[in-house]
Formats: structure tokens, C-alpha cells, sequence
């Protein structure tokens, strides 16, 4: 059985065909996903250039340097062509110039594929795709190695990580040159867990939250509601955040930037929650506040657009809109905003290029 976790940075959600117990992804019969044997033997493909060849290697290098033992062998070539992508006797990773919307959204970064056994929950196969096909990554502002730490955190069977705020695991702006190349506690944990047997804890809240119950993880958090650290009060408000509960979101959010009051994202996301609650004033606040920490974060520029827009704000909407696009060329909403004003037609060329195919 073959399942495709998808790396997207706007709009869509990612697609896992699977649950997760405490971070790995599973069978449908909730045994969790690993590898038989150490390391992970996967090759790079004669497709990737050989200018990236060096951020594929730092990326394994960046798991590698954890633990007493090698988790990825990346030291290693493969001549097959994408057309043998489902041998299962090959794990590569690929540098796909062509048709990449064959494997996922097509303004995707990368994308990991997976084949497994159900019965032993083996993994028997992974690949990896990089879309050379949408961006020009010397041209860009991309840190390649940053997107394959996240990736290879996925070969090794970790799921998405949204409510921890710097695991690998989390969604970063990887368009705009966003870097982030150390584990954190959380990454370490996991892989510990899954391939040596610790004895360590996973937080509960986080078992509680990995099993779907995020009721329950929230709950869980606010029996410690006074001494909860930085990681706590913001997977309050993200788990908030789900459950639509936005003024505990707000609240939670709010308490996180107290202590970390330069996080760039989390002011966004504050400000998208003050945004949903139609408070145009704090929202545009605290993104004019996340550009000034980020200035190369595209996402607070078009939320900008849209208020400015709502405001009949023209010229502050096109503005915002126009640098997302000069950080984020695929941003297909601001193309599609800036065609409506403008009527350019290199708008509406932007649009019908990005946007996702029905």
C-alpha cells in the first residue's frame, strides 16, 4: 500500500491517508510506521543537480549527528527513472523538472511517498520528489536543506507537528529563505521513541492530541494552566484554534508572546485569529509586526491585501499584494486579487499557471 504525505506551504491542507499515535504515522490497525533496519538507504537520483546534491546531504547529516547510530544513508546514486518510482527495491530522491502536479499541488515544494506493509507496519519503500518544475531554486530565496530535514523527518515516518513551534515538523515559509536546520526535543523524542526504545516521555497532552481528542489534550494542558511553559500555551491556542474556540485562541496566543515575542509566525497567526473575529485594527497590528521581526514572510503581506481590499483600501491592497508576489511568485490568491484590480493580464497568466486544477 502506497500513501503520499504532502509538503505545502499555503492553502491546502496536507493529505494523510492514516492516523497517527504520538506524532508516527500508522496502519489502520494503529501500528505505528517504521523502518526494519537502520539506516534508511536513500539515494540520489541522477535527476537532482549536482549544485544540490550538498543540501541533500546536509539534511540527512542534520538527523544523523543526534544519535549514536545513523538513521539516513544519502551517500549513495540511482540512474532510475521517475517513470520506476513505485520499485519498491529503490528509495530516491528526485528532482522532478516535469508535470510535478502528477504527484501533488504543483506549487509543492517536495512531496515523500511511501510504500509499507500493513501486516508488519514496515516500511518497504520511500521516495522523495522536489518540484524543479515551478521554481527556479537558484533564483528563488529557498533553503533546500531546511525542506529536506523536514522531509526526511517524514522517511522516517514522523507526521505533521503543527502544535509544537519550531519541530521541524511544523509548517514553515520555506519561500522567502526561511532556515531552520537543529532538531528540537520534540523530533528528537519521537525518533527515540520509534527506533531505540526510550524510557523518555512523550508529554501527554501530545499523546492525548496524536490520537484525534483534542478536547481531551486541551483539557489535559489547562489542569497545569499556571505553570504551563512557551510549548504549552501555544499548542493551547493552535488546539483552540481548531476547535473554533477563538477567543481562548487569542487569549493563549496572546500569553505564548510574552514569552517569545518575536516569533514572526505566531504574530501572524495572532493576527489571523483577530482577523477571523473581524478585529481588522489588531490583525493589521500584528501583521505590520510580523513583517518588521520577518520582512520576507509572504503570508502577512496578502492577509494585509485583503483587509486593505475589505477597507476600500485600494492602493495599501495592492501594495501588500504585489510584495507578496515579489517573495511567493506562485501565490495564486494575490495574483487572482491583483488581476481583479489591474486587469493585468500577467495577473490572470499568474492565476491560470498556479492555481490548483479541478
Amino acid at each position: 500500500m502506497r500513501i503520499q504525505i504532502i509538503l505545502l506551504f499555503f492553502f491546502a491542507l496536507p493529505c494523510a491517508l492514516h492516523a497517527q499515535v504520538a506524532g508516527f504515522y500508522t496502519t489502520e490497525n494503529d501500528l505505528s510506521l517504521k523502518w526494519a533496519k537502520l539506516p534508511v538507504r536513500i539515494c540520489i537520483n541522477k535527476s537532482v543537480p549536482k549544485e544540490y546534491h550538498k543540501n541533500i546531504i546536509e539534511a540527512a547529516e542534520a538527523w544523523n549527528r543526534n544519535f549514536d547510530k545513523k538513521l539516513i544513508d544519502v551517500q549513495c546514486s540511482s540512474k532510475n527513472p521517475l517513470s520506476d518510482l513505485d520499485n519498491v527495491d529503490d528509495h530516491s530522491i528526485f528532482w522532478v523538472a516535469k508535470d510535478f502536479k502528477r504527484y501533488t499541488d504543483k506549487t509543492s515544494l517536495a512531496r515523500t511517498l511511501y510504500a509499507f506493509d500493513e501486516k508488519t507496519a514496515d516500511f518497504i519503500d520511500s521516495d522523495v520528489v522536489i518540484n524543479g518544475e515551478t521554481y527556479n531554486w537558484k533564483e528563488v530565496k529557498i533553503d533546500l536543506t531546511t525542506v529536506l530535514i523536514h522531509e526526511m523527518g517524514h522517511v522516517l515516518g514522523l507526521q505533521h507537528n503543527f502544535i509544537f513551534p519550531q519541530s521541524v515538523m511544523n509548517y514553515y515559509p520555506y519561500v522567502g529563505g526561511y532556515k531552520k536546520t537543529n532538531l528540537e526535543s520534540i523530533d528528537l523524542l519521537l525518533i527515540k521513541k520509534m527506533y531505540f526504545d526510550s524510557k523518555d516521555n512523550v508529554p501527554l497532552y501530545f499523546k492525548i492530541f496524536s490520537k484525534g481528542d483534542l478536547e481531551g489534550a486541551i483539557k489535559e494542558l489547562l489542569t497545569r494552566e499556571k505553570t504551563l511553559d512557551a510549548n504549552e500555551l501555544y499548542a493551547l491556542a493552535m488546539l483552540f484554534q481548531k476547535i473554533h474556540d477563538l477567543n481562548s485562541a487569542i487569549k493563549y496566543m496572546s500569553e505564548y508572546l510574552k514569552m517569545v515575542p518575536n516569533d514572526f509566525m505566531a504574530l501572524y497567526k495572532l493576527g489571523d485569529l483577530f482577523w477571523s473575529k473581524d478585529n481588522a485594527d489588531e490583525a493589521i497590528k500584528n501583521f505590520k509586526k510580523s513583517i518588521e521581526i520577518s520582512p520576507n514572510y509572504y503570508e502577512p503581506y496578502v492577509s494585509l491585501g485583503v483587509i486593505y481590499l475589505k477597507k476600500n483600501m485600494r492602493e495599501d491592497a495592492i501594495l501588500n499584494l504585489k510584495n507578496t508576489l515579489k517573495i511567493q511568485p506562485a501565490h495564486y490568491l494575490a495574483c487572482s486579487l491583483l488581476f481583479d484590480l489591474l486587469k493585468d493580464k500577467k495577473y490572470q497568466k499568474c492565476f491560470k499557471k498556479y492555481a490548483p486544477e479541478k
